[in-house]
C-alpha cells in the first residue's frame, strides 16, 4: 500500500515539475518530511489548542468600508505534510468514525408544548483592524462566547448569543484595541431574538434568529460527501462557507461547521448521517484521545496542516491547520471543536464599539474571527415550556397572508403603526402565490396583547388567513 510520503515522491518526479526549481522544491520536501518525522514523538494531547499560523477569515461588519484582497504574483507548489507515523491511517480514522456512527442516538422528537434546546460556550480570537498602510491599527483579543438556542414543533426559533470581557495578549493589543475605540466589555448583552413561520428560515445565519436549516439536506453520506466538496448543498450557509480554502479540506471545514451548528431541522437519523459522512471525506486522521475545556475525554480527528511553498525559494506562503474536532467515545456526539471559523452575530458584535467617533467607524474596520475552542454545554435537549428563558415569553410572531385584493397602502395603514418599540414586520411577496404577501410580525409583550393584535388583522378583511406562530 503506498504512504502518503510514497505518493508525494511519485509527484515530484513527474517530468512537468523538471524545471530549474525543482531540485530546490524537492529540498525543502524532504525538510518539511523530516521535521515531521522528528516531531513524531509528540502526539498532541491534553486541552491546549493547536496554534494557528493562518487566520482564514476577514469580515466586513455594517461600519466596515472594505478589505482589499491582495492576489500572489507567482506560481506556487502546494504540499500536504503528512501526519505522524504514531497516528492512526486515513483508513483506520475512517472505520473508528463509522463505529462512533453506529452508536448515535436518534434525534427526538417534539411534541405540542416542548422546545429543543442546544447551548455552546467557548472562546474565540479576533483579529480586528482599521485604517490602511503605515497608518493602520490591529488588535487581537481573546473573548468568550456563550450561544443559546431554543425552537420548537411550530418552526419558532430563538436564539441568544453573549460575548464576555475580552483579554488580550499583550498591553500593546490593549491600547490598539482602545485607540479603534472599541470597549472590553461589550454593552447590550445578550442579543438576543425570535422568529417564526417564514422568516425563520428565510434570514441570513448571523443574525439572533438565523440557524443554519438541514430540513433538506441529502440523507446519503456519499451524496453529501460530494456536496460539501463542491458547495453544492443547497444551503448557503454552507455553501458559501470556507470558499477559497484547499479543496483538499473545503468539505471537513464544512461539515466540522455542520457539527457545531447551531441547526434546526434535524431529521431522526441526522447525527447518524453526519458521521458516515465524516468517515468518506479523504485524508481524515485520528489524533488519540484528548480532553476538552470543559474535562471530558473524547476521540480526536483533523486532517494534515495544509502547507504551499514558494517554487523560487522554499519560503513557506501559505499555512492552514484545519479543525479539530472531539467526539464523544460511546455515542460519537460532538465535545469540543477547536481552530474553527466561526459566525457572530452582527449586532453582538457592534457592542464592542464605544460610540460614533471610533475609528472603526471613521476609517472601516475588517475582522477575522476563529474559536480557539467551543463545546457543547450538553447535547441536543428536549425541555418543557416553563424551562425556556424568561425573555422568549416576550416575543410573539403573527403569520398572516394577505387576500389578493389588498393594496400596499391599506397594508401599510394597518400594520405600520404597531410597529416600534421592538415590533417588528417581515414580509415575503407572491408567497402563496401570485399578488399576495405573507407576513411575520414580531409583537413584544404579553400573550393578550398578541392575540388583540391578531385580532385587528383578521377583522380587517385584508386576510385570507392569521395565525399565531410563537
Amino acid at each position: 500500500m503506498s504512504t502518503e510520503i510514497d505518493l508525494v515522491r511519485d509527484f515530484m518526479k513527474v517530468d512537468e515539475w523538471s524545471g530549474p526549481d525543482l531540485p530546490r522544491a524537492r529540498s525543502s520536501l524532504v525538510e518539511a518530511i523530516a521535521l515531521e518525522l522528528a516531531n513524531g514523538n509528540n502526539v498532541r494531547s491534553g486541552s491546549g489548542a493547536s496554534p494557528r499560523t493562518h487566520r482564514r477569515s476577514r469580515r466586513s461588519v455594517r461600519w466596515s468600508i472594505g478589505i482589499t484582497t491582495v492576489a500572489a504574483a507567482s506560481i506556487v507548489i502546494a504540499l500536504l505534510v503528512v501526519p505522524s507515523a504514531r497516528r492512526p491511517s486515513a483508513p483506520a480514522a475512517a472505520a473508528e468514525i463509522a463505529r462512533l456512527a453506529d452508536a448515535v442516538p436518534p434525534v427526538p422528537p417534539l411534541t405540542a408544548g416542548e422546545w429543543y434546546q442546544y447551548q455552546l460556550q467557548g472562546e474565540l480570537s479576533a483579529n480586528v483592524t482599521t485604517g490602511s498602510g503605515t497608518s493602520a491599527t490591529s488588535a487581537t483579543a481573546d473573548i468568550p462566547i456563550a450561544i443559546g438556542e431554543w425552537s420548537n414543533a411550530t418552526g419558532a426559533v430563538c436564539t441568544s448569543q453573549q460575548f464576555g470581557t475580552a483579554a488580550f495578549p499583550s498591553s500593546a493589543n490593549a491600547q490598539a484595541w482602545q485607540k479603534m475605540g472599541l470597549v472590553a466589555t461589550p454593552a447590550n448583552q445578550p442579543a438576543i431574538g425570535c422568529s417564526a413561520g417564514l422568516e425563520a428560515t428565510a434570514v441570513a445565519r448571523g443574525t439572533p434568529v438565523g440557524p443554519i436549516n438541514v430540513a433538506n439536506i441529502t440523507h446519503d453520506p456519499s451524496t453529501l460527501a460530494a456536496q460539501l466538496a463542491n458547495g453544492a448543498t443547497g444551503i448557503n450557509e454552507i455553501d458559501n462557507y470556507a470558499t477559497g480554502e484547499p479543496a483538499r479540506v473545503v468539505g471537513f471545514l464544512r461539515l466540522t461547521d455542520l457539527l457545531v451548528g447551531p441547526l434546526e431541522g434535524q431529521w431522526s437519523g441526522f447525527g447518524q448521517e453526519m458521521l458516515n459522512t465524516l468517515s468518506l471525506l479523504p485524508g481524515i486522521s485520528a489524533l488519540g484521545t484528548m480532553t476538552t475545556h470543559a474535562g471530558a475525554s473524547g476521540l480526536a480527528f483533523s486532517m494534515p496542516k495544509q502547507v504551499t511553498l514558494n517554487p523560487n525559494n522554499g519560503a513557506e506562503t501559505y499555512a492552514f491547520t484545519p479543525p479539530t474536532v472531539i467526539l464523544d467515545p460511546q455515542n460519537g456526539s460532538l465535545l469540543e471543536a477547536r481552530n474553527l471559523d466561526f459566525s457572530i452575530l452582527q449586532s453582538a458584535a457592534e457592542d464592542f464599539v464605544g460610540g460614533p467617533s471610533a475609528l472603526v467607524y471613521t476609517q472601516g474596520v475588517g475582522y477575522g474571527l476563529t474559536a480557539q475552542w467551543v463545546d457543547p454545554v450538553s447535547g441536543l435537549q428536549v425541555i418543557g415550556a416553563s424551562l425556556v428563558p424568561s425573555w422568549i415569553t416576550t416575543y410573539h410572531v403573527i403569520e398572516a397572508v394577505t387576500a389578493p385584493s389588498a393594496t400596499a397602502s391599506q397594508l401599510e395603514g394597518l400594520i405600520n403603526p404597531f410597529l416600534g418599540n421592538g415590533n417588528s414586520a417581515f414580509s415575503n411577496d407572491d408567497v402563496p402565490g401570485a399578488g399576495q404577501s405573507t407576513y411575520d410580525i414580531t409583537i413584544m409583550g404579553t400573550a393578550t396583547t398578541a392575540q388583540n393584535f391578531a385580532n385587528t388583522l383578521i377583522a380587517s378583511g385584508l386576510f385570507t388567513s392569521v395565525s399565531v406562530k410563537l
